[in-house]
C-alpha cells in the first residue's frame, strides 16, 4: 500500500519525477540517466524550498493583482466623487457669483453717481473709500471665480487665430481710467500681428498683469508692448513700480501669497499672479519675469504668431479732447430685469448728459422704441432676463427695428458660452460690476461711430 501511495504522489516530466510527501510536506525530485556501458544513474534532489518559493510567489502575484484591481476601482470611485464635487463647487460659485455681482454692480453705479457730484470734502472722501472698497470686493470675487473656472474638470480651451490688437485695444479702454485716477501714464504700443491662443483666457492673463502693474506702481508709467522672438510674439508688461526681490521671484506665483508690505498697498487674496501662471501653463505660453526691488518689473508672455492672415489696420489715435468729449444728448436704452440696476444706470447715465430710457423686458423695450423719433445710439442689455436672454432680445429688436441698432451685453455671467453667443453677432461683452469710467469710454466710442456714419 505504501508503494501504491507513493506512486500516486509521483509527477512525471520526461526522465524526471517529482515526489510529494504529504506527511512531511516535502518535495523530492528524482531524475535518471543511462550510463554509456549500461546501468542507470538515479539522482534524488530535495526541491521543497524552491517549490515553496514558487508557490508563495504565485500566491503573492495573485494577491497583488487583486489588490491592484481593488485599488484601481477605489481610485476611480474617488476620482468620480471628486470630479462631481468639483463640478458642484464650480456651479455653486458661478450661481453665487452671479447673485453677488448683481447687487455689487448696483452699489458701484450708485457710488459712482454720488462720486461725480460736487460734494463737500468729507463726503467726497467717504465716497472715494466706498468705491475703493467695492473695487476690492469685485477683484476678490473675480479671482475666486477665475480659479474655480480653471479648476473645472470639464474646462476646455478655445484656441483660435486673431489679431492681438483686438485684445490690447479693449484693455487700453478698460485701464486708462484707472491709470488716470492713480496719476500714472499708461501706454499701449499696439501690433497688427495675429496670434494663436484662447482669446478670452489671454485677455484675462494680460488683464491681471496690467492690473498688478498699476496697483504696485506709485509713480511713473506702465508700458504694454511686443517683441518678435522667432515664431513667437513676446507680449510685455513693464512698470516703474516697487519691484520684487530675488528671494520672492518664485513664490509670488503661488496661491494666496502676498509680498511683505504689499497688503497695505493693494488688499487682496494674492491670487492674481497665480491665475496668470495657471493660464500660461494651460495655454502653453512661456511666462518670464525680470524684476528689481524698487526699480520695477517686466513680465513677458510668449505667444505663437500666425502668418498669412490679413492684418488689422492701426486705429487712428485721438487726442485727450476727443476722448473726454461730453455725452450730452446720447440716446441710450438700458434693459435689465433688476429694478435697482436700472435705477442706478439711469442715475449715472443721466448725470453724464445721456438721454436714457429703461426697460425690464421685451414688451417694454418694443413700446419705447416704437415711440422714439430717433432710435437709441446704443442698447445696454443684461443677459439673464425673465423670459429670454439679452442676446435673443437684441436679435429680435434688430429684426424689428433695423440692423443699425448697436448693442452691448452687460452681464454677471462670465461663462465662455455667453461670450461665444455674443461674439457670433459682434456684440461686445462687459462684465458686472461695470466700471463706470470704462462704460463712459465705450459709450463715447459708439457715439463717435454713429456720428461718423451720419
Amino acid at each position: 500500500s505504501d508503494g501504491h501511495l507513493l506512486a500516486n504522489q509521483l509527477i512525471t516530466v520526461g526522465n524526471t519525477w517529482q515526489l510529494n510527501l504529504p506527511e512531511t510536506d516535502e518535495v523530492i525530485e528524482i531524475s535518471t540517466s543511462a550510463m554509456p556501458e549500461g546501468g542507470i544513474v538515479i539522482v534524488w534532489n530535495n526541491i521543497t524550498g524552491r517549490v515553496r518559493s514558487a508557490n508563495a510567489l504565485r500566491e503573492a502575484y495573485a494577491t497583488l493583482e487583486k489588490r491592484v484591481e481593488e485599488r484601481t476601482h477605489e481610485l476611480a470611485v474617488a476620482k468620480l466623487a471628486a470630479d462631481q464635487a468639483n463640478a458642484s463647487k464650480t456651479r455653486f460659485l458661478a450661481a453665487a457669483g452671479h447673485d453677488i455681482l448683481q447687487p455689487l454692480n448696483a452699489a458701484k453705479l450708485y457710488a459712482s453717481t454720488l462720486g461725480e457730484k460736487n460734494l463737500e470734502e468729507k463726503e467726497a472722501n467717504l465716497t472715494s473709500k466706498i468705491n475703493r472698497s467695492l473695487g476690492s470686493v469685485e477683484e476678490i470675487l473675480g479671482s475666486i471665480l477665475a480659479i474655480s473656472k480653471l479648476d473645472s474638470p470639464k474646462y476646455e480651451t478655445d484656441i483660435t487665430n486673431f489679431p492681438l490688437r483686438d485684445v490690447t485695444e479693449q484693455l487700453e479702454l478698460e485701464f486708462q481710467p484707472m491709470a488716470a485716477q492713480n496719476g500714472l501714464e499708461l501706454r499701449f504700443v499696439h501690433t497688427s500681428k495675429w496670434v494663436r491662443s484662447d482669446k478670452s483666457m489671454l485677455r484675462r492673463l494680460l488683464q491681471n498683469l496690467i492690473s498688478n502693474a498699476l496697483k504696485f506702481t506709485h509713480s511713473g508709467k506702465v508700458l504694454i508692448g511686443t517683441r518678435r522672438s522667432g515664431t513667437s510674439l513676446s507680449v510685455q508688461v513693464l512698470d516703474t513700480g516697487i519691484g520684487i526681490d530675488k528671494d520672492s521671484s518664485t513664490e509670488i506665483f503661488d496661491e494666496f501669497t502676498r509680498l511683505s508690505g504689499s497688503e497695505t498697498i493693494a488688499p487682496g487674496l494674492g491670487l492674481g499672479l497665480s491665475i496668470v501662471d495657471r493660464i500660461a501653463k494651460l495655454l502653453g505660453h512661456e511666462l518670464e519675469m525680470v524684476s528689481e526691488q524698487g526699480k520695477g518689473s517686466k513680465f513677458s508672455i510668449a505667444i505663437e504668431t500666425v502668418t498669412g492672415l490679413q492684418e488689422k489696420a492701426p486705429a487712428t489715435r485721438r487726442g485727450k479732447g476727443a476722448r473726454s468729449r461730453q455725452l450730452q444728448g446720447t440716446k441710450v436704452l438700458c434693459i435689465d430685469n433688476d429694478e435697482t440696476i436700472l435705477d442706478g444706470m439711469h442715475e449715472l447715465l443721466s448725470q453724464w448728459g445721456c438721454d436714457v430710457k429703461v426697460a425690464a423686458d421685451r414688451r417694454q423695450a418694443q413700446k419705447l422704441l416704437k415711440k422714439c423719433k430717433n432710435l437709441p445710439q446704443i442698447i445696454l442689455t443684461d443677459y439673464h432676463l425673465d423670459n429670454e436672454t439679452g442676446i435673443d432680445l437684441f436679435i429680435h429688436l434688430r429684426k424689428k427695428f433695423g440692423d443699425q441698432l448697436k448693442g452691448v451685453l452687460i452681464t454677471a455671467d462670465r461663462s465662455d458660452l455667453v461670450k461665444k453667443e455674443a461674439a457670433a453677432i459682434d456684440m461686445p461683452v462687459v462684465n458686472k460690476p461695470v466700471s463706470p469710467a470704462a462704460l463712459r469710454a465705450l459709450i463715447s466710442q459708439y457715439r463717435r461711430k454713429t456720428i461718423a456714419a451720419e
